[in-house]
């Protein structure tokens, strides 16, 4: 499983995703910008942040890797449950 990729996926659509147990990624808009000494223009972007307080479960990464997967919302959160273990052990 690439929960990655679908951390991913879920930010360009939604400001927050939780990995249950492990923290919320989280997304904010900035527009785009033009430099006026240089001429410069920034295309439109997000910055993403990392809580590691925001820990509960919203259901929407588990929702997402069950429908990516073909698995239930009970095998998708093991799945993420093993990989959150994973980025703890390393």
């Amino acid at each position: 499983m690439n929960l990655g990729k679908y951390i991913r996926d879920l930010l360009l659509e939604n400001e927050t995703v939780i990995i249950p147990g492990f923290g919320a990624f989280i997304s904010v808009y900035q527009p785009a910008e033009i430099n006026e000494e240089s001429g410069e223009i920034s295309p439109p972007s997000k910055k993403i942040s990392f809580n590691s307080q925001i820990r509960n479960n919203d259901g929407l990464l588990v929702g997402y890797v069950a429908e990516m997967e073909g698995v239930s919302h009970f095998d998708a959160l093991k799945k993420i449950e093993r990989e959150r273990e994973e980025f703890l052990y390393q």
